[in-house]
């Protein structure tokens, strides 16, 4: 009986590593604006791909104010000159996760009355169709005009090679949205390999277990 509780456990016993996927803290750009599709100093230039209409500071209002804010650079997105402004990250590599992560980002407003429901997230697998997330409807006014860190735990995202996340101001007035320290984590699934190895030792203490247990009778 207790060689079948050890099955039943090792089965239910298999590794995961919690792991960073990406983070991106926007680098340490000019004041001056540079659109997000010609800036090199992307902490993952070269491995992540970056698009959009949007620019990238390092003048106020740099992110500050939550646990991890870098300061520095970030991405501005705006409402002018062009509407419905938005900073694409695509070449994210999830393929080796089990599919459930979770995304942080800093996350700025520039009036007190915004709500920040017309900044828009969504993903893609194949940078046509994209999904919703939806973000939680933040604080309005005295004070609010500020960054706060926005957290999304445990969502569903495509296990692919490359998933693209988009930022989009959707507002139809004057609005300024900026985000920074960009954060996907998720849980690495064991190689085949990996997982036969420990599978293989689990049974080889299996097997020492009924040789001493018999020895014993």
């Amino acid at each position: 009986m207790r060689a079948l509780f050890f099955c039943a456990a090792l089965l239910f016993c298999v590794p995961a590593n919690a792991a960073t996927v990406f983070s991106e803290d926007v680098g340490n750009p000019s004041a001056a604006p540079t659109p997000v599709g010609t800036y090199a100093q992307w902490q993952n230039n070269g491995t992540l791909t970056f698009t959009g209409n949007s620019s990238v500071f390092n003048s106020a209002p740099t992110s500050t104010g939550y646990t991890g804010a870098s300061g520095l650079g970030y991405v501005s997105i705006k409402t002018t000159p062009t509407l419905h402004t938005f900073l694409d990250i695509s070449s994210i590599n999830t393929s080796a996760y089990d599919g459930t992560f979770t995304l942080t980002f800093g996350a700025y407003k520039s009036t007190t009355a915004a709500d920040m429901t017309d900044l828009t997230l969504a993903y893609s697998s194949d940078g046509t169709t994209y999904t919703p997330i939806a973000i939680p409807a933040q604080p309005t006014g005295a004070g609010t005009d500020a960054w706060r860190l926005l957290t999304f735990s445990n969502i569903t995202l495509p296990t692919v090679s490359n998933l693209h996340l988009r930022w989009t101001n959707n507002a139809n007035a004057f609005m300024s949205y900026a985000v920074d320290d960009i954060a996907l984590n998720g849980t690495l699934v064991p190689e085949p390999s990996s997982f036969i190895a420990f599978l293989v030792g689990g049974l080889g203490c299996l097997g020492q277990f009924l040789i001493r247990r018999r020895k014993a009778a």
